[in-house]
């Protein structure tokens, strides 16, 4: 409850975008894989209307490290590990 009232509040004056690009994959078997994938997450501070007063800001960038698994119900992320660069 803390974390979800901490992150709403901090999201009623930004506009985030979460940029994921070139996923490679480490490691794959029959029932699991492992992947890399660059991130690049944004955000832009609102003011109620379209303008261009407010640029996007990078929030950090990096790499997730996935682990998938193969379920009856297809594919799942059993871990998702963030690497950020700063």
């Amino acid at each position: 409850g803390f974390f979800q009232q901490s992150f709403d509040e901090r999201l009623k004056t930004v506009q985030t975008r979460h940029f994921q690009t070139n996923t490679i994959f480490t490691e794959l078997t029959e029932k699991t894989a492992k992947t890399k994938t660059m991130v690049l997450p944004t955000g832009i501070l609102l003011n109620g209307k379209i303008d261009f007063e407010n640029s996007p800001t990078n929030a950090y960038q990096g790499i997730y490290k996935d682990e998938f698994v193969k379920t009856e119900d297809g594919w799942k992320i059993k871990v998702r590990k963030l690497i950020t660069d700063n």
